[in-house]
């Protein structure tokens, strides 16, 4: 019987380049989801991993120089650090190139076969007369059969999200040699989707994802839904099928069990029996970017149905990070990456930014330099930490550090009651809304301390008062740094620390009676050359 543990995880990035800032706006997305769920006491663990397969890795390895498997390991290791520099708290990070996956994946495709839900197909298929190699997807580019949209690859329209054959493509044109492709016979494994799309739209309908994902991956049951091919030849550098010579898994059959594997690879299993067990009790969650909805929403739960593995209860689906209106990438060289913003800025600034930009819809986030500056500025700076910088010292002038025994508590009814709808922001992953209640609350506490002039109390020599304006002061701006601490956890460690805390402990009793240390400037107002990244 499932249990109330859940898994969450994120869409594996491509083991072929860096990390740049728009993987980090998903990421920062759903680590702020899986921190809320920590703070409430649920049990989550929260893994990810790289997507180690395919002949766009292969074919950089070979240009550079080097085997696909030290290009990879480079690639891993940096993206372990940038995940590390933006403190995204997966419990594990994983590469589906490692035996396990292999095991994995093997495991699954021979109950695919059990399940007689592969069939083999001789189809026609794409070579490259004068490279001699049968061309993958994304090495042809053409125009889109469907929406007309020039320069796409061959099995996936960036303009109208809908994907293809490649034998659909109009003027396929292959870029490895700027030639026309010629058309081969070639014998491949397809997955008999056709048969499954009765329990894909049950799936559908019963699981929590967004109202237009599911209506746009409802187009897809309009024509129903064709077999789906999952082998490619060699050469491709990828898991090779069993008993299939020059045969290997389409890295989309094979990248998605790397949620599986990085999970059993989190928790030290090492059979895949023992990792379907433990996966079949979770609650799980994804969290992805719209450009890969119809793998996660429609082939995903169907070949996971078949292998007998539970489907995503949950899948939350981002738009993309742009970048003055368009879209970062890295393969069309727009893109900042994340040492570059690192070097020069806390990671906390720009998750809040990110944050604050993220609701629950699949709207893209444009990446302004300049709002960034006025929205850091405003509120992480000018809102909250003010509160902070403006008490304390009255509390370390008047009172050597010492905290109150109490706080102004008609004041800490009001500050408090919003406290479950933020809560609430955070299950729904509506992050904008978390950082408006709570940039709310930081105004109406500005404002308690400019009505009370705690300045005019110690002038006044009223040590009474002003310790307990300043104790209200505090306790107020500790619980709304502790409201933010899934969104700014750097920062919420700094106050912990100068609280005498170990860690940042949401609670809604009033902070009292403690002595706490000085802080200095917590976060330091952002400069228009600090974001001269172009």
């Amino acid at each position: 019987m499932t249990n109330n543990k859940r898994v969450v995880t994120y869409a594996l990035p491509y083991a072929n380049g860096m990390l740049h800032l728009g993987h980090i706006m998903g990421m920062v997305q759903v680590d702020c989801y899986v921190r809320s769920l920590r703070m409430q006491n649920i049990d989550v663990t929260f893994v990810c991993g790289d997507d180690a397969h395919g002949t766009p890795i292969m074919l950089n390895a070979m240009k550079q120089g080097i085997s696909p498997e030290q290009l990879i390991g480079q690639f891993y290791k940096e993206h372990v650090q940038d995940v590390r520099g933006f403190a995204i708290s997966f419990d594990g990070y994983h590469t589906t190139h490692s035996m396990l996956n292999t095991q994995i994946v093997h495991q699954v495709y021979h109950r695919l076969n059990q399940g007689n839900m592969i069939v083999q197909k001789s189809i026609q298929q794409a070579y490259d007369v004068d490279q001699e190699m049968f061309l993958p997807d994304r090495y042809i580019k053409g125009e889109c059969p469907k929406c007309g949209a020039q320069d796409q690859y061959g099995d996936h329209c960036e303009v109208c999200g809908k994907t293809y054959a490649i034998k659909d493509l109009k003027s396929p044109v292959s870029i490895m040699s700027n030639t026309s492709p010629v058309w081969k016979e070639s014998l491949h494994d397809f997955f008999r989707l056709s048969s499954e799309q009765g329990s894909v739209e049950q799936w559908l309908s019963g699981s929590d994802i967004q109202e237009s994902v599911k209506n746009k991956l409802g187009e897809w049951f309009v024509e129903g839904l064709q077999d789906w091919d999952i082998t490619r030849d060699a050469p491709y550098f990828g898991i090779e099928i069993p008993n299939q010579p020059n045969k290997y898994f389409y890295v989309w059959l094979d990248a998605p069990f790397g949620y599986l594997s990085a999970l059993g690879a989190t928790l030290g299993l090492a059979e895949p029996q023992a990792i379907f067990d433990v996966w079949n009790d979770l609650n799980i969650e994804h969290f992805i970017g719209k450009d890969i909805v119809c793998f996660h929403g429609v082939f995903w739960p169907a070949v996971l149905k078949k292998a007998g593995l539970k489907a995503p209860s949950k899948l939350h689906v981002h738009g993309f990070l742009t970048l003055a209106g368009d879209k970062m990438s890295k393969s069309r060289g727009r893109f900042v990456s994340t040492r570059d913003y690192l070097a020069k800025l806390p990671a906390d600034m720009l998750r809040y930014y990110f944050a604050s930009r993220l609701s629950t819809t699949v709207a893209d986030v444009d990446l302004d330099w300049q709002d960034f500056v006025l929205k850091v500025n405003a509120d992480l700076v000018g809102k909250l930490a003010n509160i902070g910088s403006r008490s304390q010292g009255f509390v370390h002038k008047y009172h050597e550090g010492c905290l109150g025994s109490r706080v102004d508590e008609d004041f800490w009814q009001t500050l408090i009651s919003r406290h479950e709808e933020i809560m609430a922001s955070y299950q729904a992953v509506n992050l904008a809304q978390v950082c408006r209640l709570v940039m709310e609350l930081c105004d109406e506490t500005n404002q308690y301390v400019d009505h009370h002039k705690p300045w005019v109390l110690a002038k006044e020599g009223d040590q009474e008062q002003l310790l307990l304006v300043a104790t209200t002061a505090l306790a107020a701006f500790r619980y709304l740094v502790y409201l933010l601490a899934p969104i700014i956890p750097n920062t919420a460690e700094k106050v912990a620390e100068a609280m005498g805390e170990s860690q940042p402990v949401l609670q809604l009793d009033p902070f009292v009676g403690m002595k706490v240390n000085k802080f200095g400037h917590l976060l330091s107002r952002v400069v228009k050359e600090d974001v001269a990244f172009e």
